[in-house]
């Protein structure tokens, strides 16, 4: 027995000791954990700061975001077909509005309001507007029914949530659910019927699939369809609605292009593309079903009847590590309008037409009005057949008339067509500039439309010499350039009368822009044979051992091969893993000078201390307005080189390494802290916590393409005001946003982030954004520079194009913003720019984007850590200035605080961010409102940071823990032990 007692003890012991190291072990674990992501707990447990939206000047912005928002719909939904006077609908003096909405998208929880991952924002349920909320609210009857056997559906076969999560499925009910007695009462209700058809996609879901999954009871996927056709059951209602309603009107309310051949193949009157709305632009949805307001808005990329015969879709998948955009500059309408002028769509022929009418249902810019308008070219700067240079900005003067019976808005769009030769590639046609007219009563003209048309923005770059000049930059050949009057990339627009819908412009000798005409510095090819940047051309041509075959206008109707992934592994090495040596020092750069300058003080002049530039806004702080204006009106000015003298290099370094959603206070030079928040829908709160109380109180606006659907440069600085007024009374300072990346295929999953396929569209509008929100003091970060245009975020993918693909159509949006938008902030993409990691790519950060265009201010990477190909070191030796660390405190590639290069990076760094404060402080303060919409009253916020009260709860639950072990030594496993002697 007292060998069995002693057993029992010892395995007590055993099991005791094991049990307590177990304890200790996750409690450590757990510790250590708990120090790797502090960053991340401390930003979801104690936020940003005491954001107060409850205050005057918040809801007063808030109010304004909204009207905005409701704007952005009357402008931005487009009116893609209108047979038999469908729409407005014609209801009488008493006539009761009843309507029957089919289509499981058309209920509150399938309409779609914004899309997947950082592009999307929260939307608060008081200020949700679904489509059935407004028909409701105009007053539509809604056929209760129809809606109730949908949400039946719904309860049985899945659950989502509300409508606007992660659900790349097609859900649609088959014929067979509804009974015949729903579908007689249906037709009893109303000969009007609306059928919803919805597609989401977005960050990091995977590209749009080429087969349909779908969701339901006895659905299975689909691998006779892709996701951007209609499903079996879609079409089946469509054809039922189509034979059986006086009234069919179809809305498309997808984040991508979709192919729309049976509007039609059916009997459809209408149609609507309405994008992902935001919170409440649907309210403009019943308007223009009625009439009340006039569709204006135009289409933002090609929909031809077949997606897939746009030659990026080849290769619109990475493969492996790698994506070469093999079609070059031809892809969406620059692809068909090349083809139908080559002749390449004359034998075509199918249920829909002939020739280009058989490949392309609607044309870039397409859209209808319940309107007519007539243009008239009243005066130009250069006459029709002039020899120009590349000098001559041509100035068109138009005026509008509107010449039908409704009220509306006209969007007048320039194209050019340029002489082709067989050299240099050029598309037939390119967009050059358009404007959006006001609103024209019947009968009424606008006058003094001017747009301007730089030959700069038509000339080609020629990065291989092709011509045979000597030069591998922007040029205009010699020849004749027509600069086109048009109401969508394929249409000529019918002038008043007497007026030619075009002018000609003759080039007697080549223009070459050797030098950039807003900077006068060096424009010449960075990236292509032996002046390629890190020894690797951007087209690939010394790493695949098949070398890569770029479509040309001349072999179009080949079409665009699958790319080859078989690489030369070393030269591909050297790529991504080189880092630029430009910055090299050998001393220490001068620190913690005593210059007794401060960006803000103490109210009185005194040296503010870290803890009160941890406050934003501290009334009992103020700025140096007149260091301020130094800075921001000369970035190579002395006193910014004496304010950064002032730093340690442990500041500079922390403030490189700690750039996620904020910059760093810095007393040295009374820099205060900075919050900054993702978009481009607004501020986003998907990424980071604001305080979780009230992290949804911005506006969540609507997705870039309905926005883009706009054509209104007005609308889109009014946002970037309005998205800065909600800035100032939150206390944030920066935003991710506006995104620029093309739209270069259907299939990419992140398109409803980006405006458009077309770079200028892109970049006019982005840039007015950008000043916009500048206006009211909040800088953007334009994203993501450069060649993210996969959905699937791009880490590690090296991205093959030629130089002039790359300068033309991916870089011109963001040049836009910097030389029109006058933007500082870029935030630099995941991926690699041939097979250098964007944020390493010294060519593209500095040799372009600082030097050839002017740019002064921060680069942020995206997402990262500086783990991986994202690495610390590499990218500020390439202009890469701050890290977007969600985990601050935490950086897997810590600058060297002792050596030479790194702390002198890190300087620039310091200077970049100061620089972009300035400025954004300096035009705010200065601009001039009175031509807006959202008004500047809006005060600016003082907030607070959360206190951090886990770390000390988990040291004081450490604290306990070991208590407990010590005491449970003592008092139990002691005593047993004297026990037993």
């Amino acid at each position: 027995m007292e060998s069995d007692k002693k057993s029992k003890g010892k395995t007590g012991k055993i099991i005791a000791t094991g049990g307590a190291v177990l304890i200790l072990g996750v409690m450590v674990a757990a510790n250590i954990v708990a120090n790797m992501f502090s960053g991340i707990i401390d930003n979801a447990l104690t936020g940003k700061g005491n954001m107060s939206f409850d205050n005057e000047d918040f809801q007063q912005a808030a109010a304004q975001s909204s009207e905005l928002v409701k704007l952005i719909g009357e402008e931005g939904v487009a009116l893609l077909k209108n047979d038999y006077d469908t729409l407005p609908l014609k209801y009488g003096e008493n006539e009761e509005k009843n309507i029957n909405v089919f289509g499981w998208a058309s209920t509150d929880n399938g309409f779609l309001l914004r899309g997947i991952g950082s592009g999307s924002s929260t939307i608060r349920e008081e200020k949700t507007v679904t489509l059935l909320g407004a028909l409701k609210e105009a007053g539509f009857n809604v056929n209760q029914d129809l809606v109730n056997m949908y949400e039946s559906y719904y309860k049985q076969n899945f659950n989502f949530g509300t409508g606007n999560n992660s659900r790349m499925k097609v859900i649609e009910p088959p014929m067979s659910n509804y009974s015949a007695s729903l579908l007689n009462d249906a037709l009893d209700f109303s000969d009007t019927a609306i059928v919803t058809i919805a597609r989401v996609a977005g960050e990091n879901v995977g590209e749009i699939p080429q087969n349909q999954p779908k969701v339901g009871a006895g659905t299975s996927t689909d691998n006779s369809r892709h996701f951007l056709e209609l499903s079996t059951e879609e079409e089946a209602l469509i054809q039922y609605v189509s034979e059986n309603y006086l009234n069919t009107i179809v809305i498309i309310n997808s984040s991508n292009q979709m192919e729309l051949g049976f509007l039609e193949k059916y009997d459809i009157g209408a149609c609507l593309n309405v994008g992902l709305m935001g919170q409440n632009a649907a309210e403009a949805i019943p308007e223009i079903l009625l009439g009340e307001v006039n569709p204006s808005g135009r289409l933002t990329d090609i929909y031809p009847y077949d997606l897939t015969t746009d030659p990026s879709y080849i290769n619109y998948i990475r493969n492996g590590n790698h994506i070469q955009l093999v079609e070059d500059i031809y892809f969406g309408y620059r692809y068909y309008e090349t083809a139908d002028a080559e002749g390449l769509f004359d034998d075509v022929s199918n249920d829909f037409g002939s020739g280009y009418d058989a490949m392309v249902q609607y044309p870039f810019g397409h859209g209808l009005s319940y309107s007519t308008f007539e243009w008239k070219l009243e005066n130009v700067n250069v006459p029709n057949n002039s020899v120009i240079t590349k000098e001559d900005k041509i100035e068109l003067n138009f005026s509008c008339t509107n010449t039908g019976s409704v009220a509306g808005k006209d969007v007048m769009q320039v194209y050019v067509s340029a002489p082709y030769y067989g050299e240099i590639e050029k598309p037939a046609i390119q967009l050059v500039n358009y404007e959006k007219t006001v609103t024209l009563e019947p009968g009424k003209t606008q006058r003094d439309i001017i747009i301007e048309v730089d030959p700069y923005y038509f000339a080609s770059y020629d990065c291989y010499d092709k011509n045979g000049n000597g030069y591998t930059t922007f040029e205009l050949d010699t020849g004749d350039y027509e600069i086109k009057f048009i109401e969508n990339s394929h249409t000529a627009k019918a002038m008043a009368e007497g007026q030619l819908d075009h002018l000609i412009y003759k080039i007697n000798d080549e223009q070459i822009y050797d030098k950039d005409p807003v900077t006068g510095n060096q424009v010449t090819n960075r990236m292509t044979g032996d002046k390629a940047y890190a020894g690797v051309p951007l087209d690939g041509s010394t790493v695949f051992n098949t070398p890569t075959s770029y479509l040309t206008r001349d072999t179009l109707s080949g079409g665009a091969r699958k790319m080859s992934t078989s690489v030369k592994s070393a030269v591909l090495s050297t790529a991504n893993n080189y880092t630029n040596n430009s910055y090299d020092q050998t001393s220490m750069p001068t620190l913690n000078a005593d210059n007794h300058l401060y960006l803000k003080t103490r109210v009185g002049g005194a040296k503010a201390a870290l803890n009160e530039l941890k406050v934003i806004n501290n009334p009992n702080t103020e700025w140096d307005d007149d260091l301020v204006e130094a800075i921001a009106t000369n970035y190579d000015s002395e006193e910014l080189s004496d304010l950064i003298d002032q730093v340690s290099a442990e500041d500079a370094c922390n403030l490189v390494e700690n750039g996620g959603f904020g910059t760093v206070a810095m007393e040295s030079i009374g820099k205060e802290i900075t919050n900054e928040f993702d978009g481009p829908a607004g501020f986003n709160q998907n990424t980071i916590k604001a305080t979780p109380s009230n992290s949804d109180q911005w506006t969540a606006f609507p997705n870039e393409v309905l926005i883009g659907q706009t054509w209104s440069k007005y609308i889109a600085k009014q946002m970037g005001l309005a998205v800065g007024n909600e800035g100032k009374a939150t206390g944030l300072a920066g935003w991710y946003a506006p995104g620029v990346n093309l739209h270069r295929s259907a299939f990419n999953a992140r398109n409803y982030e980006y405006y458009s396929e077309d770079p200028i569209l892109s970049g006019y509008m982005a840039a007015a954004v950008v000043d916009g929100a500048k206006a009211n003091g909040v800088f953007c970060y334009v994203k993501h520079f450069t060649l993210s245009e996969p959905g699937q975020n791009a880490r590690d993918l090296n991205t093959w194009l030629t130089e002039q693909n790359y300068r033309e159509l991916y870089m011109r949006p963001f040049e836009l913003t910097v030389k029109v938008g006058k933007a500082v902030g870029m935030m630099s993409a995941f991926n690699s720019v041939g097979g250098v990691w964007a944020g390493a790519n010294y060519a593209q950060n500095v040799e372009i984007l600082r030097n050839e265009w002017g740019f002064r201010g921060t680069i942020i990477t995206d997402w990262s850590d500086g783990g991986g190909n994202m690495n610390g070191p590499r990218g500020v030796r390439a202009g890469n200035d701050i890290w977007l660390n969600g985990n601050p405190g935490n950086h897997s590639s810590k600058l060297n605080r002792t050596n030479p290069t790194d702390v002198y990076c890190a300087k620039l760094a310091v200077k970049n961010v100061v620089y972009t404060v300035c400025s954004t402080r300096y035009y705010a303060l200065n601009y001039d409102h009175s031509n807006d919409m959202i008004n500047a009253e809006v005060g600016a916020a003082t907030v607070t940071q959360g206190v951090n009260w886990w770390q000390p709860t988990l040291i004081g639950i450490d604290i306990a823990v070991g208590v407990g072990l010590v005491t449970w030594r003592i008092l139990i496993w002691i005593p047993r032990k004297k026990k037993e002697a």
